[in-house]
């Protein structure tokens, strides 16, 4: 009679193995579900195409025509759109921008009427050339051969960085540990985390589509002056991102090197923003928003991701895992809600987990064991909404509220100890030609936030925070204005952003039981203020340059008193699609 082995006769590395085979199985199921949830919510089919990249200025434009009311059924926390989805909305626009005009001359109206579209238009002289940039990078070249006929579409980008501001590793404080590297130049660099030096980097890619397929690939190389320190890819050359995609109605299956952008702003954000380097994942989710099944196709127009990602080799678990979900609603047209959760687990030494405690694992309170000083994982909950309060103004206020290692026997003081939130508001048109538009947000990070005791790499990959690279116990408040230039079908746009940052460099110990953080010794903040001026210019179809300087003020550098440093930045880019 065959004996079966205890869990404890089993070495270590083939429990491990056993429990990622575990939970692969659990995903798939769980991705199975949401595969039939996104079929129902959508019966339209079409031909895939790749995804818009999540750094991509088309973004901007999106934000600032839905907060203008030229777009519909829009679900900014949730990016990135595919190229069909990017085209899909620029012609709705275009149609929404047509009915504008014709309400200006309609007979029908009264003359207060027409005044009113006369002075609407006029406050949106900018949108022609935002919906064109949407009809730009949503434009796919076809290519017959008989009866097989192909999709295609690439590009090409050169960025030219310099700086002088100081990067640095995150400390221990003793409120956890995180690999992650506080740097100005890190935001919305897609794994790009530069200190002091000169680096070029270059990126080439491509991709063709056949029916329901989509293959694409961009390649990154980056070439750094001596003495360059810089995190993020762990190579000078090598692949930024490669997936595939196969669309079924209007569900997603993509397998691959792809980046996630799930948060409001077009900059930024809490859970996963896109200061990180793409992750090579298996993800499913929906083309774009539909209704759900049953009643609750009341909720209105839903869109809903799951993946499982590798965070790479570089972390203190090697080949760790991150997973999660994210589903948004559009209850009114001027409401977008969202609800996510993310857990980091696995990699070889590891707190074994079996297959069902990782699927529990992603549900909010729920833990799969461990506890006291021991967490199998490190979990982390957001929430995060879009609220357009005026259809004239366009008035939009946005805002994420995340917490890591939810405990619901400490929700109040777990917001405000493991938490972080972020509120901002934004303007689409200002001044009389509308051609303006602000954004002021505010943000801020708990003692602990990003760090973990058993995950020293903390919610990182390769030396870039997953979220904010604002980092842990922080706060920064930033405006930003821009201004679009240029007639005659040129497309241009200045920039100017101010941007002030607090990080504390307290040291702290934490007790348990219960949990409670006692401060051990207050040290200087660490400030940044930051000043950056910038132009973006589209001479030619698909060609467009950028320019920015940027100049910061620094205090107590990594917490140490009197250090005042002055630190500057310049940069030059050129994109060109094909």
């Amino acid at each position: 009679m065959p004996v079966t082995p205890l869990a404890t006769d089993i070495p270590p590395r083939a429990r491990l193995t056993l429990a990622v085979r575990r939970a692969r199985r659990t995903l798939v199921l769980a991705l199975a579900g949401v595969s039939s949830v996104a079929t129902a919510a959508g019966a339209q089919r079409g031909d895939a195409t790749p995804v818009v990249a999540a750094t991509d200025r088309v973004y901007r434009d999106i934000e600032r025509l839905l907060a203008a009311g030229l777009l519909a059924d829009v679900m900014m926390g949730q990016r990135p759109f595919s190229v069909a989805e990017v085209a899909r909305l620029a012609r709705f626009g275009e149609n929404a921008l047509t009915a504008v005009r014709a309400a200006v001359d309609d007979p029908r109206s009264s003359a207060s009427a027409r005044a009113a579209a006369h002075a609407r238009l006029r406050q949106l002289a900018w949108a022609d050339q935002a919906v064109q940039q949407l009809a730009t990078s949503g434009r796919i070249a076809r290519l017959d051969r008989g009866r097989v006929q192909l999709r295609a579409g690439g590009g090409a980008d050169l960025l030219l960085l310099h700086s002088t501001s100081p990067a640095r590793a995150i400390p221990y404080l003793g409120l956890g540990v995180s690999d992650a590297i506080i740097a100005s130049a890190a935001e919305h660099r897609s794994g790009l985390v530069v200190g002091r030096g000169e680096i070029a980097v270059g990126e080439l890619g491509g991709w063709v589509g056949l029916g329901p397929v989509a293959i694409a690939g961009r390649g990154r190389g980056i070439v750094e002056a001596e003495g360059t320190r810089h995190g993020g890819n762990t190579g000078n050359a090598g692949i930024h991102t490669a997936s595939a995609r196969l669309l079924w109605g209007n569900a997603v299956v993509s397998v691959g090197r792809e980046q996630l952008h799930w948060a409001q702003p077009a900059v930024g954000g809490l859970a996963l923003s896109t200061s990180a380097r793409p992750l090579g994942q298996l993800s499913i989710g929906m083309e774009r928003p539909g209704r759900l099944p049953w009643f609750f196709a009341h909720l209105g127009p839903a869109r809903g991701t799951a993946f499982i990602a590798s965070l790479g080799r570089r972390q203190n678990f090697t080949n760790a895992r991150l997973s999660g979900y994210k589903l948004s609603l559009l209850p009114h047209p001027r409401v977008e809600l969202g609800a996510t959760m993310l857990s980091q687990w696995g990699g070889e030494g590891a707190p074994e987990m079996r297959g069902w405690d990782v699927l529990r694992d992603h549900v909010p309170f729920l833990t799969p064991g461990g506890g006291g000083r021991l967490q199998v994982s490190n979990k982390l909950a957001a929430v995060d909404w879009r609220i357009r309060l005026s259809h004239r103004s366009g008035l939009t206020v946005y805002g994420e509220a995340a917490i890591d290692d939810l405990d619901r026997e400490r929700l109040v003081s777990g917001m405000r100890q493991d938490g972080a939130q972020l509120l901002g508001v934004y303007l689409p048109h200002v001044g009389g030609d509308g051609r303006w538009s602000i954004t002021v947000d505010g943000r801020r990070t708990g003692l602990r936030f990003y760090n973990h005791h058993q995950f020293t790499s903390g919610f990182s990959a390769d030396g870039a925070i997953l979220g904010d690279p604002l980092g842990p116990n922080a706060r920064a408040v930033s405006i930003s204005g821009t201004r679009d230039i240029g007639s005659g079908g040129v497309r241009g746009q200045i920039h100017i952003a101010a941007t002030a940052e607090r990080r504390s460099m307290d040291r702290y110990q934490i007790l348990y039981p219960p949990l409670d953080f006692v401060r051990l010794e207050t040290r200087p903040a660490e400030d940044r203020q930051r000043l950056t001026v910038g132009w973006m210019g589209a001479p030619r179809d698909r060609l467009s340059l950028r320019l920015g300087v940027s100049g910061e003020r620094i205090t107590g550098f990594g917490g140490t008193a009197g250090d005042q440093r002055w630190a500057a930045m310049s940069e030059a880019a050129l994109s060109l699609g094909f």
